[in-house]
């Protein structure tokens, strides 16, 4: 804990969008790797802090066994037949077998604080490596999101610039316009994205530490059924229930984002071939009106055009991805939320 974390933004700064993507899928699958092994550690943690019960529990039916033997033994008898030399000798041998568990149980108890605290020791290092390995993962992505909205902003202000220079012309008007409100819906589109990724994350993060819970909760449950811990366990567990913020617009907003991708695509087809939509733009210009000028400008505004709405569609496509797993994701930790908490209720009452 007292080790300096460098800021992701001075670590990675210099790395374009695609390279911290691909930075972040890294961290995403050791968060996933660090969490299991938090997963286990939990295990171990219980087992070391439900071992006294289950050992005097054990140890408690071991000694009535160890008594009836004793007595059968003593008796020469089972059930009223006369213990054969191999019947008494499979008694002793079990004997010696339920002793000899005893003493491993006693030594295991003996040994348990140690245990527990190496098991505690182990749970705070990889509960401090899971916390500071979702920071970056969290940093990462504000760093990708700000990235991604200074190349929106810029193609607006770009777009805006040539829209101020189109001059006299309302035929390079109309078309700069139409360019400048694809770029706005970019810039929007990117926000939008943002919104939705840190959604997901913060979301997973629930997801995660939900299932982590429930996991330990099973354990728990099966060793400590009916004893006092188990109450003030599932006491604790409740009250630290998440509150869920589902985002309930989700379904309306996905078949939008599917409408409009449709309409970009169209436009995509109809842009195509740039030269083929300048000609059919210039056709219906009075024929003094059409300079080589005119026509170089249209082009480049054709080219952008295509290029905006290859990129618009790029980022339609990465926003639907983003909406749908939102919504799987806030399913998933719904359903695990009810059952857990129908889990504790059942156990509490």
């Amino acid at each position: 804990k007292e080790s300096k974390v460098v800021a992701v933004a001075q670590r990675y700064g210099g790395l374009d969008v695609p390279q911290l993507e691909q930075l972040l899928s890294q961290r995403s699958t050791q968060q996933s790797d660090l969490q299991s092994e938090l997963n286990e550690a939990n295990s171990l943690a219980i087992t070391a802090q439900t071992r006294p019960e289950r050992a005097q529990t054990e140890i408690s039916a071991n000694q009535t066994r160890i008594q009836q033997i004793n007595a059968i033994l003593k008796n020469g008898k089972d059930n009223g037949k006369t213990l054969s030399a191999d019947q008494r000798n499979l008694l002793n041998a079990e004997l010696a077998s339920i002793n000899a568990l005893n003493l491993l149980r006693r030594q295991e108890l003996a040994g348990n604080s140690q245990l527990q605290d190496l098991g505690n020791s182990q749970h705070d290092l990889l509960t401090e490596k899971v916390a500071r390995q979702e920071q970056e993962i969290q940093d990462l992505q504000t760093l990708i999101n700000d990235k991604r909205r200074a190349q929106s902003q810029k193609t607006v202000a770009d777009l805006s610039l040539e829209a101020q220079k189109s001059g006299g012309s309302s035929l390079l008007a109309t078309e700069s316009a139409a360019n400048l409100k694809l770029s706005d819906y970019l810039l929007r589109g990117t926000d939008r994205l943002n919104e939705l990724t840190q959604q997901n994350l913060k979301t997973k993060q629930q997801l995660d530490n939900l299932t982590q819970t429930d996991q330990a909760l099973s354990e728990q449950i099966n060793v400590l059924s009916g004893s006092l811990l188990l109450s003030k366990i599932l006491y604790k567990q409740k009250q630290s229930l998440p509150h869920l913020e589902l985002d309930k617009g989700l379904a309306d907003e996905i078949a939008n984002i599917r409408l409009y991708q449709f309409d970009v695509n169209q436009q995509r087809e109809q842009m195509s071939t740039p030269t083929a939509y300048v000609e059919r733009l210039l056709a219906t210009q009075p024929p003094e009106n059409v300079t080589p000028q005119l026509r170089r400008t249209l082009l480049d505004l054709a080219i952008t055009r295509s290029d905006l709405l290859e990129r618009l569609n790029r980022e339609l496509s990465a926003l639907l991805n983003e909406s749908i797993t939102l919504q799987l994701n806030q399913k998933q930790l719904t359903s695990t939320a009810v059952g857990l908490r129908s889990t504790l209720d059942e156990q509490m009452f």
